[in-house]
């Protein structure tokens, strides 16, 4: 069986690393028309998907038998899902593409919001008025997307929670919408994020992992690969550095403090670390993206 493509945007190529903020909106035709409608199973190992379908059908493919879904539909694709779709001739909507470490920070900070599901979810927009105001949320993001004008940030995110509260309002009215079949490796994948996010400050090493998921390392690893990551020390990894990256810009730790608030014990080892991952020093990061 020929491997599972694993893609950044559908068609191109993973880079190294995701940006931790990455916010792609684009139309649903941008994407399907080139290819006739119809985009092959594939995988994301890092970026979620909301499609706002608003006109015509269609079919999520994936490792399952699919989900169909006719507008005005929600659809929600998680990270780590093998999922492809067939759409109509005269389909019509946005796919907004999320960064996981963008959502992980959403959901942690907002305790009213449902996490992103482990499988696809088709959710179908049942009365004009959710409708329009869904509309408006992603049009309003779509314009903060496209200019900078100041606390363009603040916008952007405001805009992306209303959109966000819309659809966990639409979820809660339909309790028992359609998802695909959560594979046990992504059951398992899922709970070791949850364990990463709990312990990645502390010095937890692979053993009180696996210890605690009941896991082999074997199983752990498929896991893993299965969703398009190279380890399970390499979720690990991420998750550190991305922490890393955000002491360094918005507090006043110094480089040694950040590197122990993040789980490293060594700095000099911390700072050759980053320095490989993300291309310049810690200091030559903060010092950088500040000015």
């Amino acid at each position: 069986m020929s491997p599972i493509p694993r893609f950044y945007l559908f068609g191109e190529p993973p880079p190294r690393e995701v940006d931790e903020h990455f916010l792609h909106l684009e139309t649903i035709a941008d994407r399907s028309a080139p290819l006739q409608g119809r985009i092959r199973p594939h995988m994301h190992g890092d970026l979620n998907h909301v499609l706002i379908v608003t006109r015509g059908h269609g079919r999520v493919l994936g490792e399952g038998d699919g989900l169909a879904f006719t507008a005005p539909h929600i659809v929600l694709v998680p990270a780590g899902s093998v999922h492809g779709f067939d759409f109509s001739d005269d389909i019509s909507g946005h796919v907004l593409t999320i960064a996981s470490a963008y959502l992980d920070e959403v959901f942690r900070t907002r305790d009213d919001l449902t996490r992103q599901p482990l499988a696809p979810l088709t959710l179908p927009v049942d009365d004009h008025k959710t409708l329009r105001e869904i509309q408006r949320w992603v049009a309003r993001l779509g314009r903060e997307l496209r200019w900078q004008a100041p606390a363009h940030r603040v916008a952007i995110e405001a805009n992306l929670l209303g959109l966000l509260a819309e659809i966990e309002r639409l979820s809660h009215r339909h309790g028992d919408a359609p998802s695909a079949a959560i594979p046990p490796h992504q059951r398992l994948l899922a709970r070791f994020r949850e364990q990463v996010e709990r312990n990645f400050r502390g010095n937890w090493v692979l053993d009180d992992y696996l210890k605690a998921l009941r896991a082999t390392e074997p199983q752990l690893r498929y896991a893993c690969q299965k969703a398009g990551e190279s380890s399970p020390m390499q979720v690990l990894l991420y998750r550190r550095l991305i922490e890393a990256k955000r002491l360094l810009l918005y507090s006043d730790l110094t480089v040694t403090d950040c590197c122990h608030q993040t789980g490293f014990d060594d700095p000099a080892y911390f700072s050759r670390l980053f320095r490989r991952h993300v291309g310049q020093s810690p200091r030559e990061f903060r010092l950088n993206r500040r000015t």
